[in-house]
């Protein structure tokens, strides 16, 4: 039942609001009756009304002061007014007010449920907004464990939005995080014996990923850990310290190391399994996760260590990445490249991306630039299979084979020939995946785009190739990769051509020409399409 109060400084007016209809069929209850504003007001609490039903001119207090002090103190209150008057300010306050209706006396009863009925119906409204929103947080928390890990997956893999609220959305799953706080990424892997490795024994995987999860969620320590399992070998945690009170480098450096030492024990202690740990720099901004976690995996892939449970931090071997490699290269750059070899590249394109970084008469690089390179290659491949649900266990049957083949190389040449084998293996096996069904048509007209895109090519040139008619070849295209061919055509084209605008002594005229346009104005208006950019701004960008 919902409560009404009806406020007017006439007794008879109130007795006929009071009666006029049958309250009880409508859900109304009439609680209270009062003769002026304050003394609704002075029983608001006691009475505790949704509907006021109240004349506009009263003596001690009229209606429109009641109704603004309402506003301040109890907003979710619906008032009506009604008046013997029908007066512009009356009117233009109740509106002011957010009154719910305005009603002249004397009244029929049709006029004050037809009122009545709005306000009612918006109630219900609200009452079943609320409803969605408390089973929408009812939702929330049931699921806040996987709304956690897909947060911190998101965090660890840099698959977050750019402009995401961060620092909120961490909050709102109600994660912990003191006002002043340092973080770090630890990345861990297994030394699992290979024959252990290969074992089809469910029970003993999730056996292993329950204990380390305990293990971790168990710790005693001055950090609130949050982990996440990445593959079946690989497991990363964040780490976050209250900072509160700073401490020197020294003791915090120590406090830390003796969670990686304990983490270590205990996995040692209760699987028998040796663990080989990266460990990242600190930071006070757990928008650099994903940097952290970056660190860490290069960290633990370094092969610094020979054998054994070993703990590598990434300090140890940050300033010989910085003067070698990260100033010689944009890991972000170097990430979309591959991104986009994995996704649109043919055997030509990942030909010239290792010439782009690793040419063969690259022997004055040193041993760090080139294993730095392969690992940040390995890298941006892993965490593309993930965002694919994919792992290098899926494609070759055994992560660690990715890894340990770097150990095994002696020229550019081993290595040059090994990146190729696994970029080219690892887009062969997303494209598969991408067009099972139509793989061979799909991939033989995405084939027949990278070899002729410079050239004019017609919808009968893909028949041709394919035997297959216009419409059907267009149908099956877009099923499988969601575009048109002339979309993905289109696309590839922007792509060379930015690639092309890069060089400064690229000539517009030219790139257009190259990539297949005749009429360098639609070449201009394509790319303007695709970019966001002119040719001639993306050139100077």
């Amino acid at each position: 039942m919902y409560k009404m109060l009806i406020v007017d400084d006439n007794p008879r007016h109130r007795r006929n609001a009071a009666n006029i209809t049958n309250w009880d069929a409508l859900e109304i209850s009439i609680v209270g009756e009062y003769a002026n504003g304050k003394l609704a007001l002075d029983n608001i609490d006691t009475s505790n009304p949704d509907i006021i039903l109240a004349d506009v001119s009263m003596p001690v207090m009229d209606g429109i002061e009641m109704a603004r002090l309402l506003k301040e103190s109890h907003p979710n209150i619906k008032i009506i007014f009604m008046s013997c008057y029908d007066e512009f300010e009356y009117v233009r306050s109740a509106i002011d007010l957010d009154a719910y209706g305005y009603i002249l006396k004397p009244f029929k009863a049709e006029e004050l449920i037809r009122v009545i009925k709005k306000v009612l119906n918006i109630y219900k409204v609200e009452d079943a907004l609320q409803k969605e929103r408390e089973e929408m947080a009812q939702y929330i928390n049931q699921s806040l464990p996987l709304l956690q890990e897909q947060f911190l997956r998101e965090l660890l893999y840099g698959t977050c939005s750019a402009n995401e609220d961060i620092l909120k959305r961490w909050r709102f799953l109600k994660m912990e995080l003191p006002q002043n706080y340092k973080v770090r990424v630890i990345v861990f892997h297994l030394n699992i014996d290979p024959a252990e490795q290969t074992r089809d024994d469910m029970d003993y995987k999730y056996l292993t990923s329950y204990t380390i999860k305990r293990i971790i969620d168990n710790m005693s320590c001055n950090c609130k850990l949050y982990s996440l399992q990445s593959s079946s070998m690989e497991y990363s945690i964040i780490a976050i310290k209250d900072d509160a009170v700073p401490e020197s480098p020294e003791k915090d450096s120590n406090d830390f190391w003796n969670i990686v030492v304990k983490l270590k024990e205990d996995i040692k202690a209760k699987l028998n399994i040796d663990i080989v740990i990266g460990i990242s720099n600190t930071s006070d901004n757990i928008r650099d996760i994903y940097i952290l976690n970056q660190q860490a995996l290069s960290a633990l892939n370094t092969k610094v260590y020979t054998n054994g449970s070993q703990m590598i931090l990434y300090q140890e071997i940050e300033d010989a990445q910085n003067a070698s490699f990260e100033e010689k290269v944009n890991l972000q750059e170097l990430f979309m490249e591959v991104k986009h070899l994995l996704s649109r590249g043919g055997t030509g394109d990942i030909l010239k991306f290792i010439d782009k970084y690793l040419s063969e008469d690259t022997i004055l690089q040193s041993d760090n630039y080139i294993k730095s390179l392969s690992f940040s290659i390995v890298n941006s491949i892993q965490i593309i299979l993930m965002e694919n649900d994919e792992s290098f266990d899926n494609i070759f049957n055994e992560k660690l084979i990715v890894w340990n083949k770097l150990d095994n190389f002696n020229t550019i040449k081993d290595v040059r020939n090994w990146l190729f084998n696994l970029i080219n293996t690892c887009r062969q096996y997303l494209s598969n995946k991408d067009t099972q069904g139509y793989g061979p048509v799909v991939q033989k007209i995405k084939d027949y785009i990278h070899n002729h895109y410079h050239e004019r090519i017609t919808l009968d040139d893909f028949a041709r190739l394919t035997n297959y008619s216009g419409t059907h070849l267009t149908n099956v295209f877009r099923e499988a990769t969601g575009k048109t061919v002339f979309d993905y055509l289109i696309d590839y084209r922007m792509e060379k051509a930015k690639e092309m605008l890069k060089s400064r002594s690229s000539k517009i005229y030219l790139v257009a020409e190259q990539v297949g346009y005749t009429n360098i104005s639609h070449f201009c208006l394509q790319f303007k399409k695709h970019t966001g950019l002119s040719p001639t701004e993306f050139k100077n960008s």
